[in-house]
Order: C-alpha cells, then sequence, then structure tokens
C-alpha cells in the first residue's frame, strides 16, 4: 500500500538573496491552494482542498512574524481555482471545479 506524507512546513525564496526560508509551520493544512502576495507582503493561501476533502478556508502568512494564521473563509469550497491581485488590493479568486470536479462557473473577492 502506498501513502502520501504531507509536510506542513513551508518555504519562501528570496529572490534578492538567493536563500529559501523555511516558514513556521502551516497551521490550517498543507499548502495546496492558490497563493498570491498581498500589498501588505502577506501571502494569502485560498486552500480549496485539505488531506481530506474540499474546504473553504484560506491562510494568511505574516513574514514579520514568520507565521501562518486562519484566514476568511471562502464562499464556495473549490480545487484547481486561481487567483489575481487586483489594482485595488482585493485578489479575486476565479473558477475551478468542485468536489466531483464539475467547473465551478463563479469567482469571489478578498478583502484584506
Amino acid at each position: 500500500m502506498r501513502s502520501l506524507l504531507a509536510s506542513y512546513v513551508t518555504e519562501f525564496y528570496n529572490t534578492p538573496t538567493g536563500i529559501w526560508k523555511t516558514t513556521g509551520n502551516f497551521g490550517v493544512s498543507p499548502p495546496a491552494g492558490a497563493l498570491t502576495v498581498l500589498e501588505s507582503g502577506e501571502v494569502l493561501e485560498a486552500v480549496g482542498a485539505n488531506e481530506y476533502s474540499l474546504t473553504v478556508s484560506s491562510s494568511l502568512y505574516n513574514s514579520a512574524s514568520n507565521a501562518w494564521s486562519r484566514g476568511p473563509n471562502l464562499i464556495n469550497a473549490r480545487k484547481f481555482h486561481t487567483t489575481t491581485l487586483l489594482s485595488n488590493g482585493q485578489v479575486l479568486v476565479a473558477g475551478g471545479a468542485n468536489d466531483t470536479t464539475v467547473a465551478i462557473a463563479s469567482s469571489e473577492l478578498y478583502t484584506r
């Protein structure tokens, strides 16, 4: 029997220094969603799915504290979605599929 071990540790790459930095443990579930760097420097992860099922949760990474925290819930649980930082600072979460892999023809906005 083959098993999958999910990691709760994440790393970020610092382009100017060329160094990878290990972040704090990922508190909600292993990273499985779309990541978006916000204007504040925080990173939003619209999770989409954890190791068991689809989820509406999101997480925020704060580089100053090197820690992940729980973010606001999405309206719809979705996987294979995209996120885009808009010029007004909001994040557009669009498309994807539900737990039976049926396409979701909707979008939602995240505002910090």
